[in-house]
This record gives C-alpha cells, structure tokens and sequence, in this order.
C-alpha cells in the first residue's frame, strides 16, 4: 500500500480530494506508475449501482466515456447524441468554423487543465461511490425493517394463539369442574 487516505461520511467538497490527486499526479509524471486508474460504484438509481473501472492518467482523448464527467454528449444531461450530431452538421454546412487561441501557451493550459480534470473526475467517482453507499444503506434498512414487521406480526399471532389456547384450556377445566360438582 502506497497512501492511506480516511474517508469521510460525507465528501461535499472538491478540495477534500486534492491531496490523493497530487499524489496521483506527481506519482504518473515521476514515473512511478505508467497508468493510473479509479475504481468506483457508478450510481445508477437506489436499486442499481454499476461497478466501474476509469482509467484517469494519461488521459485517452480518443475514448468516448458516457459515465463519467462527459458534458454535451451524455444523455444523462438532457442531450442526447443525435442533438449534438445534428448541431456540428449545422456549424459545418454554415461554414462556422473556430479557432481557439490559448494564452498563456497551451502547454501551460494544459498543466493547469489536466490536474483539475483528474481532481473533478476523482471528485465525481468519490460522489457517485457515496450515493450509491448511502442507497445501498437506504435498502437495507429498508429490508431490515420490513424483516422486523414480519417477526413482530408472527409473535403477535404466536402470543395471540398461546392466550388463546391457555383461555380455552382454563374454560375447559372451570367447565370439567362445575361438571364433577354437579354430579
């Protein structure tokens, strides 16, 4: 084990993950470790979570990742990709084209840039885990719960029918005795 990070209950801001991402950072441009991936459950809604593997460094630009972090072409968003498709078609047949020019330079862009994405994406794997920790709680105490109704509704009709039973069993014995007075 390299690093030992506690883990909080709670984890609602971004620079709570700030030094496991230095760490990350500084361990991939060392040399230390050639990739560097996050392993995390994906919260899906409270009856589904998806175990999910990101690779975080280096960062693959070719890859289309609709889990994690991507903006514009997840559906999840409220864009679907067939909107997306249709408005670069649009900019293309108008002949909108842009042009993007970095100061500083792009390299220092990029070294700004890249330790942010790795804190965002570390930031949103640690969120996703703590929503789908807390449903997964969330269900069974739920089961729980109702296991502990149905236990308490068969004692009750367990003592209902021992009270029963042992009444039953006192009427019958008053009933044999007035019998065996009256005779």
């Amino acid at each position: 084990m390299v690093a030992d990070f506690p883990k909080e209950d709670i984890i609602s801001e971004i620079n709570e993950v700030y030094a496991v991402s230095k760490m990350v950072i500084d361990s991939f441009i060392d040399g230390s470790y050639d990739k560097i991936m996050v392993a995390y459950t994906d919260f899906v809604n409270p009856a589904k979570q998806i175990p999910r593997i990101k690779q975080l460094l280096p960062v693959d630009i070719e890859a289309e990742d609709n889990e994690l972090g991507v903006v514009g072409k997840d559906t999840r968003v409220g864009t679907t990709k067939e909107f997306v498709a249709e408005k670069e078609k649009k900019h293309l047949k108008n002949g909108i084209k842009y042009e993007y020019i970095f100061e500083p330079s792009p390299a220092e862009v990029l070294d700004e840039l890249v330790p942010r994405l790795i804190e965002v994406q570390l930031f949103q794997a640690l969120l996703e885990a703590n929503a789908s920790e807390h449903s997964a709680r969330m269900t069974a105490m739920h089961q729980a719960n109702d296991a502990a109704s149905d236990l308490v509704d068969d004692l009750t009709l367990f003592y209902n029918k021992a009270r029963q039973a042992s009444i039953t069993n006192e009427i019958a014995e008053i009933a044999a005795g007035a019998e065996a007075l009256s005779d």
